[in-house]
Parts: C-alpha cells; sequence; structure tokens
C-alpha cells in the first residue's frame, strides 16, 4: 500500500482515472478489494503477483493469479504478461542498437528466468553465456541453469510441483524450515558468486535489493518501474547501467499490467484478444520507449 497513488490522464484519445489499491500481500484483503471496485472498474490490472509464463511449450498458470482474475468473471483484467513480453523483447533490441553490439558475448544472470523468459530469448541470439537462478529462488538448490534448453526442461519438471495450489503452500512451508534456513547462507554465497562474475543481471527491483556494492559495481540491470529513488539505490551500489522497459505516464513509471489494462478498455477488448502487433500500434502512437 505504500507505493498506491491516483492519477487522470489521457491514452489514446479516452480520458482515465487510474487508482491503485495495494493488499500488503493479504490474499483475501486482496479478494475483497477486487469484488468491491470491480463493478466501478472498466479494466483491472493485477501487479505485485506472479504471471502466467510461458517457457518453451509450457504454459503455466499460477494458481494464486488465478484466484484473484476468478474474482474478476466480467471485466478485463491482467497481469500485463502480453504487453511484458513486447517491452521486454524492446528493450532488449532497442538497447543492442542504440549502444551497438552492447550484448554480444555478455555473462547474463537472471534472477528469475520464468518471468524473463522474453529477455532471455532476444538476448541469446547474441550470447550463450546465459545463467538461470530458478532452483536458487525456487527450491534453495545451489545450482545454476546454464542455457535456455535447461531452463525449458527444469520448467517441464517442476511445473506439476510449483504451480498447484498445495504445491505453493509447501513451498512457503520449505522456505520457513531450520533445514532450508541451515542451507541458506551456502545458498546466497553461491547466488552472489554468480550475481559477481556477470555482466549483466535481470531481475524485479525487489531481487537485487540481497546484493551489495560489491556484487553490483559496474553491472548492467535490466529491470522495470526505476523511480528516482530506485535510481539513487543503484547509484549507491555502483550499477552502471540501467535499462527500465516499464511504461510511463504523467512523469512517472506505471506497472505494465496498468498500461495493459489501459489498452483493453480503450479498445474495448480482453487482454486475450490483444495480439503482438494491437501493443506495437499503441507502443508506436503513444511513444513508448525503453529508458537507459
Amino acid at each position: 500500500s505504500e507505493y498506491d497513488y491516483e492519477l487522470e490522464t489521457e491514452v489514446l484519445g479516452q480520458a482515465f482515472r487510474i487508482i491503485r489499491i495495494g493488499t500488503d500481500g493479504d490474499m483475501e484483503k486482496a479478494e475483497s478489494v477486487l469484488e468491491s471496485v470491480h463493478p466501478q472498474a472498466d479494466a483491472i490490472g493485477l501487479s505485485m503477483i506472479h504471471d502466467h509464463y510461458q517457457v518453451g511449450r509450457e504454459q503455466l498458470e499460477h494458481p494464486e493469479t488465478a484466484r484473484l482474475e476468478a474474482c474478476v468473471p466480467d471485466k478485463p483484467v491482467t497481469t500485463g504478461a502480453g504487453l511484458r513480453g513486447i517491452l521486454q523483447e524492446w528493450a532488449v533490441r532497442h538497447t543492442q542498437t542504440e549502444l551497438g553490439h552492447f550484448f554480444d558475448n555478455a555473462r547474463v544472470l537472471y534472477l528469475n528466468g520464468q518471468a524473463g523468459y522474453r529477455i532471455a530469448r532476444s538476448l541469446s541470439e547474441h550470447t550463450d553465456n546465459l545463467q538461470f537462478a530458478d532452483p536458487y529462488l525456487d527450491f534453495g538448490v545451489p545450482r545454476v541453469l546454464t542455457s535456455l534448453g535447461q531452463l525449458e526442461t527444469y520448467t517441464r519438471l517442476t511445473a506439476p510441483l510449483m504451480f498447484r495450489p498445495m504445491a505453493v503452500k509447501a513451498i512457503n512451508a520449505l522456505h520457513q524450515s531450520p533445514l532450508y534456513r541451515l542451507g541458506e547462507n551456502l545458498v546466497a554465497g553461491s547466488l552472489h558468486s554468480a550475481a559477481r562474475d556477470s555482466h549483466v543481471i535481470v531481475g524485479a527491483i525487489g531481487d537485487l535489493e540481497t546484493f551489495t556494492e560489491k556484487e553490483l559495481d559496474g553491472k548492467t540491470v535490466i529491470t522495470s518501474r526505476v523511480t528516482d529513488s530506485v535510481l539513487d539505490w543503484m547509484r549507491s551500489r555502483r550499477v552502471a547501467m540501467v535499462v527500465d522497459y516499464s511504461p510511463w505516464l504523467e512523469g512517472r513509471p506505471i506497472g505494465v499490467n496498468v498500461m495493459e489494462a489501459m489498452i483493453s478498455a480503450a479498445l474495448a477488448r480482453t487482454p486475450e484478444q490483444l495480439g503482438a502487433d494491437d501493443f506495437l500500434d499503441v507502443i508506436q502512437s503513444l511513444g513508448i520507449e525503453p529508458r537507459i
């Protein structure tokens, strides 16, 4: 809720009122808020919750996200997954073009390979040096995956465990167990070593907070919603460059989920009816560009 805001703006020739209501990680409160606001909303964006990921041929539906979506059966509701993938790919291509072969042979660490799959697929055109920390963050296993193929295989094997309601509860319980806590230092040490050896780190702002200046010094970070305070924090960790793929409105970054919900409302289509061409047309008409 500390990130809540309200603003009025015009997009695609239509007036919008955007209201953000944070529920501090409380799923029951989130359901209650959705049920109370959805009669007045033209579209709803869900933030700080998992996308439904596509990794290779695997379609992953996260149970907590599906639970919230079910609260809004009669209005467009989205995490922004469709637009996010387009913006992520464009951020890579834009940076590679603007800075001239910047990612060629770079060592890239993904803190969540499933969330960053579209970035990984784009960067794989320029470098084979990809590492994915998913086994660390999912199960506390001190091992990285070292190719898109390994990430796709890992996803195929673990999806039946990871993306079911009971499995989510079990994994959350594992993260609180004494045995898991005992191995945390080993896991953290291995992850920090992988970060030190990388040139580029891809991840959400929250996932970067565990790293010190020693790990982030001189790095390029690909992320989203980089406010002035976040940029100051990056400077304090001596990050060399940030690529922010999130859209901006009224001088502030907004969630990709919010932008996709606005596009859905403006074009009178559900998120499922929006394709890559629709998003690209909107991006071009609004002049949205990744920030470097």
